[in-house]
């Protein structure tokens, strides 16, 4: 079985640093939380170019199974509906990995 990578680059409708490190608060609030999630990085972006997201998630399932499960989390709900509320908008990538 695969392990998965999930990423996510997310843009906020107001970038202060206040912003981003709330953001930030709450995406990493996930860490621990979810069953099959092996790792967490809730990072913001060290050289705020023209190209730049504001934060990038990125996350490490044990499976595809883990990875499906963890989009309907009760734990993840509420992050889901925060960034919503925050972010101009968010781009995704999933697929398996070895690391």
């Amino acid at each position: 079985m695969s392990k998965y990578r999930h990423v996510i680059f997310f843009w906020l409708k107001e970038p202060t640093s206040e912003n981003i490190a709330a953001a930030q608060a709450q995406l990493l609030s996930l860490k621990g939380k979810i069953p099959g999630m092996l790792s967490l990085e809730a990072e913001a972006d060290a050289f705020r170019t023209e190209r730049s997201c504001d934060i990038c998630l990125n996350t490490v399932f044990d499976s595809k199974e883990s990875l499906v499960a963890y989009g309907t989390h009760p734990v993840h709900l509420p992050v889901i509906a925060y960034m919503k509320a925050h972010c101009l908008k968010s781009l995704a990538a999933d697929y398996p990995t070895q690391v």
